[in-house]
């Protein structure tokens, strides 16, 4: 299956315990990948704990073999990740929003060294990086595509090679290692040389809810409903790169209610600053 790869997104694109398998109890606690971060689990604008069962969005940082778990990475997953749940409940009519897996952050360690997720195993051409990534994402989490129950966000620690993509399709999203670049400040490095780009962090949150977005099925709106400004805020269209000053159409709201995993509610009133690295 061909992930949605959308161009404007591909242009910029550890103290902790792995998992394997899916085993959620080895995992890392959310309040431990917040304090390896060097936060403070007590002073952070959290939601109510995470669950188990029901339908949920799980985002995982994928490490290979020859790299170390970066705690960085983590504090800065679970903060975007927060970042973005609480935005898109001051979207929502009702308040709601996506529900997450607990620990927030699933850690898997692969077999795999970094250099193997853009070395060509398929013959899938530019989608090189997508299938390895996909691959010991199926293994490692025992899933595969339209999971009923989970929409998972796979962090790499790994580049893609000059003409490769990752995206987003059937309830996975796969985003490169320069993704975790913009999510902890640090400047990105263009797979084919070019100059680096100069977005801020707020950028990759919206580029985190543009592939969650995709990965759940959530369709644009026919261009003859949707204008310059229409295109320019929609957080699926350009609105990602100007997050959070972004919008979500009626009918995706609508959309994304009936998908079951818009859903969450109680959540705290408050905000988590999409500029701070954690």
């Amino acid at each position: 299956m061909r992930p949605f790869l959308c161009a404007a997104w591909l242009v910029m694109a550890a103290g902790c315990t792995t998992t394997t398998g899916g085993e959620d109890s080895d995992a890392a606690p959310l309040s431990d990948a917040i304090a390896s971060g060097g936060g403070d689990a007590s002073d952070t604008c959290a939601p109510p704990e995470g669950a188990t069962t029901g339908k949920l969005v799980r985002v995982i940082y994928m490490v290979p073999s020859d790299r170390t778990p970066d705690p960085r990475a983590i504090a800065s997953l679970t903060s975007a990740t927060l970042s973005l749940q609480l935005w898109l409940r001051d979207q929502m009519p009702n308040r709601t929003s996506f529900r997450l897996h607990s620990p927030l952050v699933n850690v898997v360690q692969t077999e795999h060294p970094e250099a193997y997720y853009n070395v060509d195993h398929t013959g899938a051409t530019d989608l090189i990086f997508w299938d390895n990534v996909r691959d010991d994402t199926f293994l490692h989490l025992d899933t595969d595509w339209d999971d009923p129950d989970n929409v998972w966000l796979v962090y790499a620690d790994a580049d893609e090679a000059c003409g490769q993509r990752a995206g987003a399709v059937a309830h996975l999203a796969v985003f490169p290692k320069n993704d975790i670049r913009g999510l902890i400040g640090e400047e990105r490095v263009p797979p084919c040389g070019d100059e680096p780009d100069t977005y801020g962090r707020c950028r990759w949150v919206g580029g985190m809810g543009l592939l969650m977005f995709i990965a759940m099925g959530v369709a644009n709106p026919a261009d003859a409903d949707c204008d310059d400004a229409c295109r320019a805020s929609l957080l699926t269209w350009w609105g990602y790169t100007s997050f959070p000053d972004a919008t979500v159409s009626d009918a995706q709201k609508d959309f994304l209610s009936a998908t079951g995993f818009v859903s969450a509610v109680g959540l705290p009133d408050c905000e988590v600053d999409c500029n701070v690295v954690p």
